[in-house]
């Protein structure tokens, strides 16, 4: 159940029975019901009126009326940031149809209050499809590579005098990605500075006043773009999250080049200069799980480069999209196992499995090499059934393309376990 409609049925079903007079309470037998001034005023309330609009936008009632009382709400400027979120949402949905424009701008309000929701209908909206699943992220415990200190040179020296202030704004990618190689950790590259140039002072080091904010997609722009204006700006773009024309300000390459590379298979590393601002930065794949590579070429520099530096990309997939094409349909597998458990319950051993997957996403060629008391041939044609059962995304635009694929499973009557192995 919709969390926000079950609080605003409750909120009118209360305003309701005090419209009512509580009609069934007297003070007398044959007395005359007592009059409800609280029923007038709650009635007469903006808040009730927001209310009324709100349950009428969700069913569908009322349409026009509710769309004149939100707009009144929005305009009105007295209103909490809780319910300017609510109106903003219900007012796009009812205009989206007849006027996308305000309804991207009704978004982009909702979205600047950071709104999760919002951001990720701003997403659909503009991109015309939903955005990706979101990634994990890791911890970050390794010194800072070159990349961290190229960008600390755009923001002052700390000292024991002054104070720094180091603010990263990261959009898209995997999360994964930039606290695996560290590449806009600045303040650690700042911090490390500072030790090298006063050792042990804690008054330097305590100057350096950092923040990172890191955002799964574009949409989240509106949140944050006035603090933008003065902090490193890093956008991650992968074919799923192209960045919209009305965002295109914070790329560091035109949208366009971006496009070019992905069409030739390649990934895009580029910096754009800010006068008086830290720069712009785009990291560029044709899929997220090729960012990796991608950013590690960034990672490595400890000068930035001042024209788009192309990276160049195998045609395979990732050893990354590999497991995960194999963990989402795991079911198949144990399902076999345990087909053969009660047949034989000491059942134990590895399953080689070997397949090639097109550019198409679609799995040929599966064999299964068996090992310890797995050994059966049903276990096997289960086993190469299931493989065949994987559909990975399309990944690549050359049709005589093909990743090979070999990956150990582990069975036992505890569990399972499995890495991926080589592709070619």
């Amino acid at each position: 159940m919709n969390p926000i409609r079950t609080r605003t049925r409750t909120r009118m079903t209360w305003a309701l029975l005090l419209l009512a007079g509580c009609g069934e309470t007297s003070s007398a037998p044959g007395a005359a019901p007592a009059p409800a001034p609280a029923a007038a005023a709650v009635q007469g309330t903006p808040e009730a009126a927001l209310e009324q609009a709100l349950v009428d936008a969700d069913i569908g009632q009322n349409l026009a009326a509710a769309r004149e009382t939100l707009t009144a709400t929005l305009a009105s400027g007295a209103v909490s940031k809780g319910d300017r979120v609510r109106a903003d949402l219900a007012l796009a949905k009812l205009v989206e149809s007849t006027d996308k424009e305000r309804a991207i701008a009704l978004l982009e309000d909702a979205a600047s209050l950071d709104d999760g929701a919002a951001q990720k209908r701003l997403f659909r909206l503009l991109a015309g499809r939903d955005a990706p699943s979101s990634w994990s992220r890791n911890t970050w415990d390794a010194p800072p590579p070159p990349s961290a200190f190229a960008f600390a040179r755009y923001f002052p020296a700390p000292t024991a005098d002054s104070e720094v202030d180091a603010q990263v704004f990261v959009f898209g990618g995997d999360s994964r990605t930039t606290d695996t190689l560290g590449t806009f950790h600045v303040a650690d590259a700042l911090r490390s500075s500072a030790v090298d140039v006063c050792g042990a002072c804690d008054g330097v080091k305590s100057s350096i006043h950092a923040g990172s904010t890191h955002r799964e997609f574009w949409s989240a722009i509106p949140a944050y773009a006035a603090q933008m204006e003065k902090a490193l700006v890093v956008l991650y773009v992968d074919e799923e999250t192209m960045v919209p024309e009305r965002y295109a300000k914070w790329l560091a390459a035109p949208a366009a080049d971006l496009r070019a590379a992905f069409a030739r298979g390649e990934g895009l590393v580029a910096v754009k200069q800010r006068p008086g601002a830290p720069p712009l930065v785009t990291v560029a794949a044709p899929r997220v799980a090729q960012l990796l590579t991608v950013e590690a070429t960034l990672t490595a520099m400890d000068e930035l480069p001042k024209q788009p530096v192309t990276v160049k990309l195998r045609d395979v997939l990732t050893k990354n999209e590999i497991q995960r094409g194999i963990r989402a349909h795991f079911g198949g597998f144990w399902s076999c196992y345990e087909s053969l458990v009660t047949r034989r319950p000491d059942a134990r051993g590895r399953a080689n499995l070997s397949f090639t997957v097109e550019g198409s996403g679609k799995v040929e060629d599966a064999r299964v090499a068996l090992d310890g008391t797995l050994e059966d041939p049903e276990l096997r044609a289960c086993f190469e059934k299931a493989s065949r059962a994987i559909q990975y995304p399309a990944w690549s635009k050359t049709p005589s393309a093909k990743t090979t694929v070999r990956y150990p499973l582990q069975f036992a009557n505890g569990g399972t376990g499995g890495e991926p192995g080589g592709g070619g």
